[in-house]
């Protein structure tokens, strides 16, 4: 493991402990139950392969849209829920829950009642029956005697010290009290909530309310009192005789105490020790005639999570010392046949002990609740299932019917079938007393005693005895062709006709008497009761039967479903779902014994630590982007393994935010400081690096690491050697102390081959080899090589000043530089290479440099050097120069400077030496003689002008051979 491996693993290891601590630490305070709660909706919208089926016993009664299209709009007659109840009563249901708080009593109605008259002789005095709808829900009820009514129990405020609690407590000691006696007696207590505006005003109604209902418990519980004397006892210093605010509130609270009472009824005192039970406070109950009726009670308040999302329910609350259980768990306990009394409770059980023996274990759990301050027992994870659909919730597994649903309609059509049957009754008894009537005066018999009104009754029962009347009537005096007038007695004749006018529907005959029509319409509406009766009942039967085979034996939830509920709540599953639904889904979960239940939290801490470790492993073994496909398996895997196994087939809800963020924070965390450690590493071992590689290949490489450019390829480039004239005499003074001086030159000559995008090769002693044009290409490689030669060259100035201020001879800087086509790239083994050129052309720049001694120059460059170059240096020609280990000779030129800058002395010299060149090679070594004097004179003698001298002389003294080129041969290197 290399060093920087094991920077990355230590660093890896650090972030990753301290990143899942903190997660961990996140989870353990709650900090992350926002998104702990979207992922627990995303597991139960989509984890369900597992899930139990749902249970039948259980049946939605809905008010939906059409059955307020049907019966009319809400709120619905009391009498109308009453026929319902009894048709549900009748139809065999096991358990009734009506998801509706009936909080205030409904005024009586008056309807007209039919009279035995003929329809053609009105009264003018009706008789009018009153209707008491409450009385008729209520019998409705107790005959059924399985109805649960809800009532509504609000969370009590925090117990202590707080202002709301002692407006309350001081009205409670006297209700008569007023604002400023009250703000007098808590001015001192607490002097920050008097003194903002509107504060006691906000809290005073209500607490008197509260106060009041108070005072009215600990009056009553010594015994029952009248109104008059708890008027008396309560309100000591106002008139009671007056309808006052206070004596309302007085009214108003001691109907709300005797509604309550009904619900204490069913209410059960708290085991003895335990975490203390979520307390409550009476919000609404059903009125009191109503409650007296019911088989029990519940409370349909939904307690949210603070996203507004229904995740869980408490399964009981406290109120006023006595438990109640929620909705659903309360129609499922009637359904089974217990009661709150066969519950026990523990911190995370709530047991059931069914009349058959069975026992069933619902999970709950304790969770700390904001509002209270402290831990909430008996909380309940309502188990979601079906689709965002809750009309197919039932629908196993297709969800696509709306199974265990019915219409309210479907019921109040049975009512309507009944009530067309009551009405042909009632028609029946109109026309009975007018048969009779008849039959008597035509069969000289005694007058029969009239048929009693039946009301709803059914009329089919009297059939049988209104059959023989009619048989009678017609074997009598039925009218055929061999029966004329004269056949017929006076007395039978106008009888006969007016069988015979019923027969036909003729109505108008004027011939008929009053009493003769009032016979034939009675005649007619028997004959129509008959036919339309038999109808209806074969219809009601029907509908009877219907209803019967999807309740008997089941529970029924009665609720509010239709368009604009108020009673709707988002849930996991739905943007918004009817509450009675949310009551179903408890029930479903106790009844079918199919629950979540909440995991210790360490097991989610031990998942977030075991996947935050594993990440830090991950991020430090890969490579980022493949730490990060790694990582998003291992999250998906463990979401998988959460929803699939824990949850859907277990039954166990495991924490999912924690190990998911623990990953995805280990992942950043490790990846940020892999990239941290790599890039500084890689910026100190760059800063090395280029001390022994040039930077200009470090970062071709870098960036582009797969490139294969570096394997070798033949290109155009300008090389160049520099060596450093002088040298030996200092190194023989200085001895090892010319290490720092040639350290300090190189770091005067290394930068400007830098800045101009020159490659330096290797380091020769004293002379350095560079190249331009490679790795990155660079069209202008010999202007970048000449231009970086004059550079070096004026470097070398303020160098040798502080050699002089030593006292230290100077040194001089020789280049050769030449243009040509070489091999560049890696050359060595594939364990140990070095980037460099090679070839001929490489070898006449180093040639060049050493000729730059004999010829006494500083810079010289090849033709081809300076044909890329142009007219932007001042060059004069030196000669056709073959260099060892050549056979042909290359003309070279000298770097004299920049053309614009150029000075006319420079200019003339360059000029004469070209003349002289010129002269050599054309063979006129005596006028190429006379211009080495004249540039001597003029410019002072230089190896050049004696080198051209003396070869003149030797080829004046014996002729060159034919033919002849100029070159000047090196015979050392």
């Amino acid at each position: 493991m290399t060093r920087i491996e094991r920077r990355v693993l230590t660093n890896c290891v650090l972030a990753g402990t301290l990143l899942t601590s903190i997660v961990v630490l996140a989870e353990l305070l709650g900090w992350l139950q926002v998104p702990e709660n979207l992922m627990y909706d995303l597991r139960a919208r989509h984890f369900q392969f597992f899930q139990k089926p749902p249970t039948d016993q259980l049946v939605h009664l809905d008010i939906d849209d059409r059955a307020i299209d049907v019966i009319g709009p809400w709120p619905w007659p009391r009498t109308q829920m009453a026929l319902i109840i009894d048709e549900v009563h009748l139809a065999g249901a096991k358990a009734v829950g009506l998801d509706i708080i009936y909080v205030d009593p409904q005024p009586p109605s008056y309807v007209e009642v039919s009279t035995a008259l003929p329809a053609t002789q009105p009264t003018t005095n009706p008789i009018l029956r009153q209707i008491d709808h409450d009385a008729l829900l209520s019998d409705a009820i107790r005959r059924a005697g399985n109805v649960i009514l809800p009532g509504s129990l609000i969370l009590a405020p925090p117990s202590g010290d707080t202002f709301d609690s002692a407006v309350r407590q001081e009205l409670a000691g006297d209700i008569e009290l007023s604002e400023a006696e009250v703000s007098s007696r808590l001015h001192d207590k607490f002097p920050r909530d008097l003194a903002k505006s509107g504060r006691l005003e906000k809290v005073f109604y209500d607490a008197r309310r509260l106060a009041v209902y108070d005072r009215l418990t600990a009056e009553l519980s010594t015994g029952p009192k009248s109104v008059d004397q708890l008027r008396q006892r309560l309100i000591k210093r106002q008139d009671v005789s007056v309808n006052s605010p206070l004596s309302r509130i007085l009214d108003e609270q001691l109907t709300k105490y005797q509604s309550d009472a009904q619900l204490r009824r069913f209410g059960v005192t708290p085991p003895i020790g335990g975490e203390p039970f979520i307390p409550a406070m009476l919000n609404y109950a059903p009125i009191e005639r109503l409650g007296e009726a019911m088989a029990g009670t519940a409370f349909v308040d939904f307690k949210s999570s603070r996203d507004g999302v229904l995740r869980t329910q408490p399964l009981v609350l406290e109120c006023n010392g006595r438990l109640y259980p929620q909705f659903g768990f309360s129609v499922a306990l009637l359904y089974l046949g217990a009661t709150l009394n066969d519950v026990t409770f523990t911190s995370d059980t709530v047991t059931v002990a069914c009349p058959n023996g069975r026992r069933i274990q619902i999970p709950v759990s304790v969770v700390y609740s904001d509002s209270l301050g402290r831990n909430a027992p008996t909380i309940f994870q309502i188990p979601w299932f079906g689709r965002r659909d809750w009309e197919t919730m039932y629908d196993w597994p297709d969800h696509r019917n709306s199974k265990q649903h019915l219409s309210m309609n479907t019921v109040a059509d049975i009512g309507l079938t009944r009530e067309k049957i009551a009405r042909n009754n009632a028609n029946v008894d109109k026309a009975l007393p007018i048969l009779v009537d008849y039959m008597t005066i035509l069969n000289n018999t005694p007058r029969l005693p009239p048929q009693p009104p039946t009301g709803d009754q059914d009329a089919l029962s009297r059939m049988p005895r209104i059959e023989r009347m009619l048989s009678v009537l017609n074997d009598r005096y039925e009218f055929d062709a061999s029966l004329s007038d004269q056949d017929l007695t006076d007395e039978e004749r106008p009888f006969a006709h007016a069988m015979k006018a019923a027969h036909d529907k003729d109505y108008t005959d004027p011939k008929f008497t009053e009493n003769e029509r009032l016979f034939i319409n009675a005649v007619k509406t028997i004959e129509n009761v008959r036919r339309e009766n038999l109808q209806f009942k074969q219809q009601l039967d029907s509908q009877i039967k219907s209803l019967r085979d999807q309740v008997n034996g089941k529970a029924v939830l009665v609720g509010f479903t239709a368009t604009g509920n108020q009673d709707a709540v988002p849930t996991s599953m739905h943007g918004s779902c009817p509450g009675v639904v949310t009551h179903g889904a408890i029930f479903n979960a106790i009844v079918s014994n199919h629950f979540w239940r909440v995991a210790p939290e360490w097991i989610t801490v031990a998942f977030a630590i075991s996947l935050g470790l594993i990440t830090a492993a991950v991020a430090w073994r890969f490579s980022p982007l493949r730490a990060f496909w790694i990582t998003t398996a291992l999250g998906i895997g463990y979401v998988l393994l959460n929803g699939l196994l824990f949850l859907d087939h277990l039954g166990q809800i495991i924490g999912l935010a924690a190990p998911q963020i623990a990953m995805a924070a280990v992942w950043s965390g490790c990846s940020l400081a892999r990239i941290v450690i790599e890039s500084s590493e890689r910026a100190r071992i760059t800063k090395r690096f280029t001390s022994y590689v040039d930077p200009t290949l470090v970062n071709y490489v870098m960036e582009r690491p797969d490139d294969d450019g570096l394997a070798g390829e033949t290109r155009e480039l300008t090389v160049c050697f520099s060596d450093m004239a002088g040298f030996t005499s200092l190194s023989e003074r200085l001895g090892e102390r010319i290490v720092p001086l040639l350290k300090e030159f190189m770091g005067r000559m290394v930068p400007i081959i830098r800045q101009q995008n020159g490659y330096i090769d290797k380091f020769l002693g004293d002379g350095i080899m560079y190249f331009f044009g490679a790795p990155e290409p660079n069209p202008n490689h010999a202007a970048a090589a000449v231009e970086t030669a004059l550079l070096m060259q004026q470097a070398i100035i303020p160098f040798n000043e502080e050699l002089i201020a030593k006292g230290l001879p100077t040194v001089k800087v020789r280049i050769g530089i030449n243009t040509g086509t070489m091999v560049v790239g890696d050359a060595g083994s594939s364990d140990a290479a070095d980037y460099t050129v090679i070839g001929d052309n490489v070898n006449f720049a180093s040639r060049l440099e050493s000729a730059n001694k004999q010829l006494g120059t500083l810079i010289l460059i090849s033709a081809r050097t300076a044909e890329l170059i142009g007219d932007r240096f001042l060059l004069r020609p030196v000669g056709a120069l073959q260099v060892v280990g050549k056979t042909e000779s290359v003309l070279a030129y000298e770097v004299c400077g920049l053309a614009d800058s150029a000075t006319p002395l420079q200019r003339r010299q360059c000029e004469q030496t070209h003349l002289m060149v010129k002269h050599f090679r054309g063979r006129s070594f005596k006028e190429a003689m006379t211009l080495a004097d004249d540039l001597d004179s003029a410019f002072g003698a230089s190896p050049l002008t004696d080198l051209y001298r003396d070869l003149c002389a030797v080829y004046l003294a014996d002729a060159p051979a034919e033919p002849f080129d100029g070159k000047i041969v090196f015979k050392d290197k």
